[in-house]
């Protein structure tokens, strides 16, 4: 087993373990697991500034002392993170073993460049999984959102945009418009009272 390969399992303890505040626990079940499976390793992760990488953040102390796992933290600005991503990974350097992905950006080149390792793996392997992370407690669409064509899940999802549409029914009256149903709609209308203004 390759440094590499022993940083990739840690990556999937880590991305179990950060979203585990979140979730229900089970009382009991975690302290059977083996969260020092990995103790020695160190992790380079990457963020994007952001409230949710913020807390994060914090976390890390607790996570280092419950895994024995060493997490060195960098946090840049959103288009600077994605830069230094995607030359790190380019030029094949190890540098970074955990990394905030912007799904809606990155889903499909990340993916296709071979840059996400599939973490069905380790959500499937109760050695590699805290028993209170519950894969199917995700909204099942939220799951389809980090899953690729293929199967593999490429992140775990730990931020929700809605799409919320407000508008003047004043304004759209006027223009004889009528709010949209459904998503292609929502495109069309928008294009349309671009168009009209």
């Amino acid at each position: 087993m390759t440094r590499r390969d022993v940083l990739r399992l840690g990556a999937g303890v880590a991305a179990g373990a950060a979203v585990g505040p979140f979730v229900l626990r089970m009382a009991g079940a975690a302290d059977a697991f083996n969260w020092q499976w990995f103790k020695g390793s160190k992790l380079f992760v990457l963020f994007s500034k952001n409230p949710w990488a913020e807390t994060m953040e914090k976390m890390v102390p607790d996570f280092e002392k419950l895994t024995g796992i060493q997490v060195e933290v960098s946090v840049l600005p959103e288009i600077q993170a994605r830069q230094k991503a995607t030359v790190e990974f380019t030029a094949g350097s190890s540098g970074i073993d955990v990394w905030y992905t912007s799904l809606p950006v990155e889903k499909r080149r990340f993916w296709k460049s071979g840059w996400y390792t599939d973490l069905g793996k380790f959500l499937r392997d109760p050695t590699m999984t805290g028993p209170d992370y519950d894969w199917n407690d995700v909204a099942p669409s939220v799951r389809k959102a980090v899953t690729q064509s293929e199967g593999s899940i490429s992140g775990l999802p730990v931020l929700v945009e809605p799409f919320i549409l407000i508008y003047r029914k004043d304004l759209y009256a006027e223009k004889g418009l009528k709010p949209p149903k459904t998503m292609a709609e929502l495109g069309q209308s928008h294009l349309v009272v671009q168009l009209q203004r």
